[in-house]
């Protein structure tokens, strides 16, 4: 039995460290709140993606998350505020529990003194649902205010690397200004495809010099994450690539495919 045929993914999902993600499945686009206990205080917008179809017996299900650690709530300013997180992986069967294991990449935008200097941190999560517990405090919709204006996001426009590769994204601020939306089309191997994600648009007012990046994209098949940095002052676009693919459990080990881009700006995209 296939994991798609046994559950959607709405749910109360916690991971090997206690932090927790609320998801609601609308179908493709996974509408999320994170909660972590790896020493955040606050509840955390988060934004996914997964493969639109089901796939044959005994695959895994790609999904993609972005995160933005600028929490939801009042909580006091934080040095992961400029931060952002993309997650990628799939959701598979433990026995007859799913299981969602995710490769996941922290993109500290901003030191945090004590704990880490900007970069980007590799790691890997697994999520088990709590079927005893139902969504309750994650929004039908997405609250945006408007486009930000132009020289406040860099990241809006077209951006290509040498293979071929492009994203053409818009940036909306969020409904209190706290971090970007990010919408738009991934152009990859003569496919246009729908994507989303999460940026910081606060970067430049804190005299950062990258600003964090998270999009997820989906097909009828696989799932996308691009991940990593605009740089503020030369304009470039680097970002880690994950393509995950439906994959059974013998074949785990070449589920999500790794790439590296480094896109440039168009003038006309």
């Amino acid at each position: 039995m296939s994991v798609v045929s046994t559950c959607d993914l709405s749910g109360v999902w916690t991971n090997q460290y206690g932090s927790v993600l609320h998801i609601r499945d609308t179908g493709t686009l996974l509408i999320a709140t994170y909660s972590s206990s790896m020493g955040n205080v606050g509840t955390y917008r988060t934004v996914g993606m997964r493969a639109r179809t089901r796939p044959g017996a005994e695959c895994s299900v790609p999904v993609a998350f972005a995160v933005s650690w600028r929490s939801l709530g009042p909580e006091p300013r934080d040095p992961c505020w400029n931060w952002s997180s993309g997650m990628c992986g799939s959701v598979c069967l433990a026995g007859d529990r799913p299981v969602m294991k995710l490769s996941h990449l922290l993109l500290a935008g901003s030191p945090f003194p004590g704990l880490a200097s900007p970069g980007t941190y590799l790691g890997t999560l697994e999520f088990f649902r709590d079927d005893d517990k139902s969504v309750t405090d994650v929004p039908d919709a997405l609250r945006k205010v408007a486009l930000c204006e132009p020289g406040t996001d860099l990241l809006s426009g077209g951006w290509r690397d040498d293979d071929g590769t492009m994203l053409v994204v818009s940036v909306t601020a969020e409904e209190h200004g706290r971090f970007g939306y990010v919408d738009g089309t991934l152009h990859l191997a003569g496919e246009n495809i729908a994507l989303t994600g999460l940026t910081d648009i606060e970067a430049t007012r804190y005299e950062g010099n990258r600003q964090a990046v998270s999009i997820v994209a989906a097909t009828e098949t696989q799932v996308y994450l691009f991940a990593g940095f605009l740089g503020l002052k030369r304009s470039g676009l680097s970002l880690f690539a994950l393509q995950e693919t439906p994959t059974p459990s013998s074949q785990d080990y070449v589920r999500t495919a790794l790439s590296f881009h480094v896109l440039c700006r168009q003038k006309n995209p």
